[in-house]
């Protein structure tokens, strides 16, 4: 029974997840504009967590509510849904910092994701003084400092320094997120 319990709520959340997916591809592909995207991104993200019965906390709302902009968000990453949790809980748009090789780049790309090169040395220079720019403009951004997907229930992996430096540089503030569950 238990088994089956779990099979069935797996299913549901699994085909929550793609409608939800489809409809965000479909509507971010056609809406103008970078901030109404990060609206329906947001909105899809929320709307996902409360499809599949997750009841985030936040520790501490009130700094990220009222934090000054632009500001850098360092996360740990030890769940594909990151993102989607941290889309749905950021309150403002920001811009997902994400490697280079990773799939779906025209969809976040739309709602404003930056790309930056892990392997090639001249091109994370390139992408750290394109980075630290985003930040002087005003836009904020979305980082997983370990660069990749951790180990699940392990220790955090070492964080690169880029996402640190960018925010120096501009003079941005960094607020660290720990993501526990």
């Amino acid at each position: 029974r238990r088994n089956l319990g779990l099979w069935l709520y797996n299913a549901w959340a699994w085909s929550v997840f793609h409608v939800i997916s489809a409809a965000l591809w479909a509507g971010v592909m056609v809406w103008p504009g970078k901030a109404g995207r990060w609206r329906m991104a947001h909105g899809c993200a929320r709307a996902l967590l409360a499809l599949v019965g997750a009841t985030p906390r936040i520790v501490h709302a009130e700094r990220l509510r009222g934090q000054r902009q632009p500001v850098v968000v360092v996360a740990n990453h030890s769940s594909f849904l990151d993102t989607v949790l941290l889309a749905a809980l950021v309150p403002w748009p920001g811009a997902f910092v994400a490697m280079r090789e990773l799939g779906m780049q025209r969809l976040y790309a739309r709602i404003g994701a930056v790309f930056v090169e892990r392997a090639d040395v001249a091109g994370s220079v390139r992408d750290a003084t394109r980075i630290a720019e985003l930040l002087r403009s005003g836009t904020s951004l979305i980082v997983f400092p370990e660069g990749r997907l951790g180990v699940v229930g392990g220790e955090l992996l070492p964080f690169h320094g880029g996402a640190f430096a960018a925010a120096v540089t501009a003079g941005a503030a960094i607020l660290p997120v720990t993501l526990i569950g």
